[in-house]
């Protein structure tokens, strides 16, 4: 038989000893011992060199198939006793299994999913299940076998808590409630961080706006300087659109004493006066302050209007909390009424009870005075 052969035919055993080892084993150093014991033991010796684990646990047997055993210097060998001591696999060999906190975190992923956002005290309650759950069938979770072995979940842990709620929590439930309002809940995460500063918001908007606003105001200057040097050319400004400023150029009709020909002479630039010049930009100034007063109007009303809607929503809070707290103070007293009237009605049927057995008590006796 071929060392090739040998090896493959170990395989189903040295994934069987990956299992066991994982699963009979509490340190490191034991993992680790083990480990390589299988090296040792596919060449039919089961005592080894490492006082962690120095023999087998198997039982003593003489093989009638030494054929099956692998021989030490021989290619198959080397490369198995290679890969069983690479650093690397010792180094995840000696790490203690996660397997058991895996399993924890799937049964919080069953009982509280992250694709739900739950309350504080709703998923308190849910993790609470979780760890019952889990500590019931722990050992079938943490099973370990060379073959998945299939087990179903035990839920003796509900019957638990039914017979608690019905026995106790409704017979009395005022010291668990107060247990449950001892409990103190944590601010949200958001409500660490400051609040954005809308103020500071405002303002750089603001300057944005002024920073716009001039040089649309330069660009309306300049493009109506030049527009009033030609003195046939009438600028009409229209109303502003979307993308920006329009203007109608609109040209004068010809007249009969004009010339056929350019004079020689260039023509005269129509100075603009730097009166004219400084009246159109106080006009776009007061524009812009108008437009800037308008943008921080409608900031500061959506800030109010975002004011009113907390505190409606912290008033409808609060009044809900309100009327589930009145009516489980109906409830638990409806509960005490209900439990008094019980124990009265019980008490009343135990006094029929013993006014019927001294009647039957009575009635024996007479009839063992008339027989004597």
């Amino acid at each position: 038989m071929k060392d090739g052969e040998k090896l493959m035919k170990w395989m189903q055993s040295i994934q069987n000893h990956i299992y066991w080892t994982a699963a009979s084993s509490t340190t490191g150093p034991e993992r680790v011992a083990k480990w390589t014991s299988i090296l040792n033991h596919v060449l039919d010796i089961h005592t080894h060199e490492d006082p962690v684990f120095p023999r087998c646990l198997h039982p003593q047997r003489q093989t009638r198939d030494k054929k099956k055993w692998m021989e030490a210097g021989t290619p198959a060998f080397y490369k198995l006793e290679k890969v069983m001591t690479n650093k690397r696999i010792l180094k995840d060999v000696s790490h203690p299994q996660t397997s058991s906190l895996e399993d924890f975190h799937r049964a919080i992923q069953r009982f509280a999913p992250k694709s739900i956002e739950f309350p504080f005290l709703g998923l308190l309650c849910r993790l609470y299940l979780a760890g019952l759950y889990y500590n019931e069938n722990a050992d079938q979770m943490a099973e370990c076998s060379a073959k998945p072995v299939k087990t179903k979940p035990t839920f003796r842990y509900v019957d638990d808590l039914m017979d608690l709620i019905f026995e106790k929590v409704f017979v009395d439930p005022s010291p668990y409630l107060d247990e449950v309002l001892k409990i103190s809940i944590p601010e949200d995460l958001c409500a660490q961080n400051d609040p954005p500063d809308t103020e500071r918001r405002s303002q750089e908007e603001g300057l944005l706006f002024n920073l716009r606003g001039t040089r649309r105001c330069i660009k309306e200057a300049r493009i109506s300087a030049e527009m009033e040097i030609c003195g046939d050319i009438q600028v009409k400004e229209l109303n502003k659109r979307t993308s920006g400023q329009a203007f109608e150029v609109i040209l004068s009709p010809s007249t009969p004493d004009a010339k056929s020909e350019f004079p020689l002479t260039p023509l005269k630039k129509k100075e603009t006066s730097l009166d004219e010049i400084k009246r159109k930009l106080e006009a776009a100034e007061e524009r812009r302050k108008s437009y800037e007063a308008e943008v921080l109007k409608h900031l500061a009303e959506k800030r109010e209007h975002e004011k009113e809607v907390i505190q409606k929503a912290i008033e409808e809070e609060c009044n809900f909390s309100k009327l589930a707290k009145e009516k489980l103070n109906q409830k638990m007293e409806a509960n005490k009424e209900n439990r008094t009237a019980r124990m009265a009605a019980l008490n009343e049927k135990f006094k029929e009870k013993d006014k019927k057995l001294e009647e039957v008590r009575k009635n024996k006796e007479t009839m063992k005075e008339v027989e004597n």
